[in-house]
C-alpha cells in the first residue's frame, strides 16, 4: 500500500511524498530470529563463494601455464597416463592371480591335493589320482586337470581338414566339469565314466572365449570334427562362460578326456600312466565344514603304499628319506605358478 506522507523541514517542508507502508520506519521491524538466520545463511555462502574464486583463478593460471610451455605440459599427462595405466595392470594381474575367486560354484569348498614340503608339490601323475579318486572317502568329487600346452589344430571345412593354427589345449579328467560345478554354455561336457577305458573318448569341448573369436559363437559348432595335432575329435559342447580352468591366468580353447593323452600326443600309455610322469594337478571338493585331517590322513595312507608297491616292482626305485605327507591347499582362487612362488 502507498499513502502520502509530509516531508521533515530540512528536507523541504511542506512538501508531500509517496512512499510504501512497509518502508515506513517501524513498519516492519526485524525479529532478531530472522536477522540471526540471514546472517548464517550468508556466512555459509562466504567459504563457498571464496572457493569459486580461487578455482577460477586457479584454472586462469593452470591455462595460462598450460600455453607458456605445451612440451612439459604433454610430458606431465604422459607420464600420468603411463602411471595409471600401469597402475591398472598390475592391479588387473593381482586380482587375477591373488585375489578373485575361481567362477565355479561353492569355490571354497575346492582343495588342491598336494604333498606336503616347504612348497607343497602338486604334480601329481595318473595312477596315484586314479587311487586317491577311488579309495578315499570325504571327498564330494576328486578330478585332475593339465596345464596348458600350444598344439597345432585344424577344423575340418566341407570333409577336408582346414589349415593348421596354433591352440592352447587341457587335457581333464572325465569328471572335471562335474566336480568344478562348471554347466555347458552349449551342447553337453564330460561325463564322468566317459574316461573309463582308454582311447574310446574322441571328444572335445571348446573354451567359451575362443568358440566367440573362432567360430562366431555359431551353436551349430556341435558335432563338427577338429584335429588336434593331426587326431580327429568331436566337439560336444562348449564351457560356460568365464571358466578357464583351475589356472586362472590360462584360456584353454579347448578342453581333452586326459584317456586320449595316447592317440592326440601318440605316446605309449607305459610312457604317460606311470608313476614317473608327474604332469597334472588333482583337485577335489570337500563339503563345507568337513574336516581335513582324516582325508589328509587317507591320501597320506594311499600315497605310502604306492610307493611301496612301486618299490616292490621296481628295486631301484627304492628312495631313501622321510615318508612322504600328503595334505591339502585350498583352491578357491585356483592355481598359478606365481602364486605358488608368492607363497
Amino acid at each position: 500500500r502507498w499513502t502520502a506522507l509530509p516531508t521533515h523541514p530540512a528536507e523541504g517542508g511542506g512538501q508531500v511524498v509517496t512512499r510504501h507502508v512497509d518502508d515506513a520506519p517501524g513498519a516492519n521491524p526485524p525479529r532478531p530470529s530472522s536477522v540471526k538466520a540471514d546472517q548464517r545463511i550468508l556466512e555459509a555462502r562466504v567459504p563457498l563463494r571464496r572457493f569459486l574464486e580461487n578455482w577460477l583463478i586457479d584454472s586462469r593460471w593452470a591455462v595460462r601455464a598450460v600455453r607458456r610451455s605445451p612440451a612439459t605440459t604433454a610430458l606431465a599427462v604422459l607420464s600420468l597416463a603411463l602411471g595409471i595405466g600401469a597402475n591398472t595392470a598390475i592391479f588387473s594381474l593381482v586380482n587375477a592371480v591373488l585375489l578373485r575367486m575361481l567362477p565355479v560354484p561353492s569355490p571354497r569348498e575346492l582343495h588342491l591335493v598336494a604333498i606336503k614340503g616347504d612348497s607343497p608339490r602338486v604334480s601329481w601323475n595318473y595312477p596315484d589320482y586314479l587311487a586317491y579318486r577311488d579309495r578315499t572317502k570325504g571327498f564330494a568329487g576328486l578330478a585332475a586337470g593339465s596345464g596348458v600346452n600350444s598344439m597345432g589344430l585344424q577344423i575340418d571345412e566341407g570333409g577336408a581338414p582346414g589349415a593348421a593354427e596354433l591352440v592352447q589345449n587341457q587335457y581333464v579328467s572325465d569328471n572335471y566339469f562335474a566336480v568344478l560345478g562348471v554347466r555347458p554354455e552349449l551342447g553337453r561336457l564330460f561325463n564322468p565314466g566317459d574316461g573309463e577305458k582308454l582311447g574310446a573318448a574322441p571328444w572335445a569341448v571348446l573354451g567359451y572365449d575362443y568358440w566367440r573369436s573362432r567360430f562366431g559363437a555359431d551353436t551349430r559348432v556341435v558335432g563338427r570334427t577338429v584335429r588336434l595335432n593331426g587326431f580327429p575329435l568331436t566337439i560336444i559342447g562348449v564351457a560356460g562362460k568365464g571358466f578357464h580352468g583351475i589356472d586362472p591366468t590360462s584360456k584353454p580353447a579347448l578342453f581333452v578326456p586326459i584317456s586320449m593323452y595316447s592317440e592326440v600326443q601318440r605316446v605309449p600309455p607305459g610312457i604317460w600312466n606311470t608313476r614317473r610322469y608327474w604332469w597334472f594337478r588333482v583337485i577335489g571338493r570337500v563339503p563345507a565344514g568337513a574336516p581335513l585331517g582324516p582325508i589328509e590322513g587317507q591320501l597320506t595312507s594311499i600315497l605310502r603304499a604306492q610307493e611301496e608297491a612301486e618299490k616292490a616292482s621296481r628295486p631301484r626305485a627304492r628312495q631313501a628319506g622321510k615318508p612322504p605327507v600328503a595334505v591339502l591347499v585350498p583352491a578357491g582362487r585356483g592355481w598359478t605358478f606365481t602364486r605358488s612362488v608368492l607363497h
